[in-house]
């Protein structure tokens, strides 16, 4: 029986990646401080060419916050305001840590992450009704913004 060999790149990730990178690049620009291109993680502030002593060349990270498929669907997933930008170290927090960001709230790194999307869909879309933190948790608001964003026509394709 012949095998034959795997495609380079899967259909899925041709159909949405021109999408992913143009809003990789808004996201970039979101978190680039001054015209040298120093930038700062999302998570922190820092300038990750401080935080990520001493591989200091190494670029911030794309993390999608809700995750892609089971979460949240593309091209959602990946718009830039569902996205941030971290440095090596709150990026494996984020997916591997088991720290919370805030303690007494009981939010953990990816619910930080997941409040401060929230936080910027209502800056852009100030008319979302969404419940508060103590009645829902940040990924149902966040799926509940987006179910409202795409009823009101909102594509994130293209803008």
């Amino acid at each position: 029986m012949r095998r034959t060999p795997l495609k380079p790149v899967g259909k899925r990730r041709l159909r949405w990646q021109d999408h992913q990178r143009r809003q990789r690049q808004i996201a970039e620009a979101r978190v680039t401080v001054n015209v040298y291109g120093v930038s700062r993680c999302e998570m922190i502030g820092v300038p990750h060419v401080l935080h990520s002593a001493p591989k200091r060349d190494r670029p911030l990270e794309w993390h999608h916050i809700v995750g892609r498929g089971n979460k949240v669907a593309e091209p959602w997933a990946s718009w830039a305001p569902l996205t941030a930008m971290l440095c090596r170290m709150c990026h494996y927090r984020t997916h591997e840590g088991t720290e919370h960001w805030q303690p007494a709230q009981g939010l953990s790194w990816r619910d930080r992450l997941r409040e401060m999307a929230v936080d910027r869909l209502l800056a852009m879309y100030p008319t979302l009704e969404l419940p508060s933190l103590a009645e829902a948790v940040p990924l149902l608001r966040i799926k509940i913004a987006v179910d409202q964003l795409a009823a009101l026509g909102v594509d994130p394709e293209n803008g």
